[in-house]
């Protein structure tokens, strides 16, 4: 800003009178000269109070709750502040089926594969004498391979999880 140095007397210029104007109506608001208001011509008699009658009324709860199953009718009662809890229950099956429970099948763990970060991608199984190339959570046979490490893996079986070593 050293060309225009006009601009900038200009500026410095119009800077002063906005604080000013803003410094002048603070202290004009600040000694009273306003004259907006008046007090003296104020009269409490002359103010009309009204008091305020209670309305009467009772709540019409007869109708039927659309979240329930049943129909409930009540009369004329305020419901309770604390809501009682809904348990719901799962239907009794009737008609329920043994599930045998079958051994676990011979299971092998030969070896891992890698990635460019050393983390193990695939794992070589052999399930009752027939050779798999798993990830995990892949499944076979309904045996899930869970968890994978470098000694031994975790397998689940009909819900139960059962550790396997790594052969040598």
């Amino acid at each position: 800003m050293k060309k225009n140095k006009n601009v900038q007397y200009v500026l410095i210029g119009l800077v002063v009178l906005i604080w000013g104007t803003i410094a002048w109506q603070f202290l004009e608001m600040k000694n009273g000269n306003g004259s907006d208001f008046s007090v003296g011509d104020y009269n409490p008699s002359l103010v009309k109070v009204e008091k305020l009658v209670q309305d009467s009324f009772s709540l019409n709860l007869n109708y039927n709750d659309p979240f329930s199953a049943k129909k409930v009718f009540v009369k004329n009662s305020i419901p309770s502040t604390t809501p009682t809890p809904v348990r719901r229950t799962a239907p009794e099956l009737k008609n329920k089926k043994k599930v045998k429970k079958l051994p676990l099948p011979k299971v092998t763990y030969n070896g891992f594969a890698t990635n460019k970060n050393n983390r193990i991608t695939k794992v070589q199984l052999r399930i009752e004498d027939k050779l798999h190339t798993l990830k995990v959570h892949d499944q076979v046979d309904k045996l899930r391979l869970k968890q994978v490490f470098r000694d031994s893996i975790i397998l689940e079986w009909q819900g139960k999880d059962h550790l396997v070593k790594r052969n040598k």
